[in-house]
């Protein structure tokens, strides 16, 4: 008995780190990242590369004069590290 007791205690535990890890995230989306809107094209590397690093998204319903749609938000740690790790292209946007 004791042993059950102890397993769903350290159930409980990472359940509940779970939930504060998922509460403690800033969620952010590319154009809140960037401060200006994402190409297309940049939006797919980054949610392949979120994929490839099984890295959980969310997503945003908005509507502005420029853009009515759902957008995909991002760990912002996770989302500025992608960002640090690119080298520079020539001619980029970014």
């Amino acid at each position: 008995m004791r042993e059950q007791i102890s397993l769903q205690q350290v159930n409980l535990k990472k359940r509940t780190n779970k939930v504060m890890e998922q509460e403690s995230t800033h969620w952010v989306s590319l154009f809140d990242y960037l401060g200006k809107p994402a190409r297309r094209e940049l939006g797919a590397q980054v949610y392949q590369k979120a994929k490839i690093d099984k890295v959980k998204v969310k997503d945003r319903q908005v509507e502005t004069s420029n853009y009515k749609g759902k957008v995909i938000l991002y760990p912002y740690e996770w989302l500025h590290s992608y960002f640090r790790s690119m080298k520079p292209v020539e001619g980029s946007r970014i």
